[in-house]
């Protein structure tokens, strides 16, 4: 949706929640691959891990939904922007971890807050945060 509406993005993801990808990666196959990515991803998506951060340095960080784990800390700890966009739970919920909460309420002030329209029994929202 962000790209349609002319934002420019890039989008990378690790691909560890795909089941199909596994399957299909044998190292050669790339439109086995394809296939599977078509499945689970919108939009364009690169390869990649947290390092990436660190080489776009202005742009924005957006952490769409991260896991409860360990993730979403590591990704602000590599990045030295100043806007960041988290759309998920806020502490306690079944996104990031303590830690990541612990920076944002340290280093980070809201400057936006937006309800969304979660599925049911969802508490998600879309926060647009300055670091201090």
């Amino acid at each position: 949706m962000l790209s349609k509406a002319g934002v420019d993005i890039v989008a990378f993801d690790d691909f560890s929640h795909i089941p199909a990808l596994t399957a299909a990666y044998d190292g050669s196959n790339n439109e086995a691959v394809a296939a599977a990515l078509a499945e689970y991803m919108v939009g364009k998506v690169k390869h990649g891990n947290q390092s990436e951060i660190a080489k776009h340095p202005k742009r924005t960080l957006l952490l769409c939904y991260p896991p409860p784990s360990p993730l979403a800390a590591a990704c602000l700890e590599l990045y030295k922007g100043k806007k960041l966009v988290y759309v998920g739970e806020g502490r306690g919920g079944c996104n990031a971890n303590a830690k990541f909460f612990d920076v944002l309420q340290s280093d980070w002030e809201i400057e936006q807050e937006v309800k969304l329209k979660p599925f049911v029994g969802g508490l998600e929202r879309l926060y647009v945060l300055r670091r201090k």
